[in-house]
């Protein structure tokens, strides 16, 4: 168990300061491009480059959700169609995501319809999209980031994605969509 604790929490590490030096390098390319024209071309073909590393690095993240899956340690299962396991229940009730999104669901579905998904893959990837960037009151971000340092294992990131999976199989019911079309990337 040590091993897969030590590897958990190296990638997660990892992750973070790969995040962090991209944060800073685009912010830097940005106060450069703005002094001088010249980079502005510069500028742009590293943003684009600085964009796919940090979608990869979210692939990254993903496989290493899988594997925990798959060692039984991960809220989402490793089967396609992603679902929640026993921890990932438990996450979605403990931290309230799950209450907060059942509260919310008009609001956060009109913001799925809104990107018009054409398929449940990207319903579920759109619910994934809006639950890191939605605006929850203080409340309830207070409740998500309480139950993640009483955890100390998981992190918003993680009750976002929970919180995602949960209400993506809300979406597919209102959208009429059947969740087998998840296996259809």
């Amino acid at each position: 168990m040590e091993i897969i604790t030590s590897t958990n929490i190296l990638s997660t590490v990892i992750l973070i300061a790969l995040s962090i030096i991209g944060y800073f390098v685009k912010d830097k390319l940005k106060s450069l491009a703005a002094s001088d024209d010249r980079l502005e071309g510069n500028y742009n073909r590293l943003e684009g480059k600085i964009d796919k590393i940090s979608e990869q690095m979210g692939n990254i993240a993903g496989r290493v959700s899988r594997i925990e899956g798959s060692m039984r340690l991960s809220p989402l299962g490793t089967h396609s169609p992603v679902t929640l396991t026993p921890v990932g229940q438990e996450i979605l009730e403990k931290s309230e995501i799950g209450a907060a999104a059942d509260r919310l669901k008009d609001e956060l579905m009109a913001k799925i319809r809104m990107e018009n998904p054409k398929t449940a893959y990207d319903v579920q990837e759109v619910s994934k999209k809006i639950f890191q960037e939605f605006a929850w009151s203080e409340a309830d971000l207070n409740k998500f980031k309480d139950f993640a340092f009483q955890s100390g294992k998981w992190t918003l990131a993680d009750i976002y994605e929970v919180g995602a999976i949960h209400f993506r199989d809300l979406a597919l019911k209102e959208l009429g969509m059947p969740v087998d079309d998840l296996d259809k990337k």
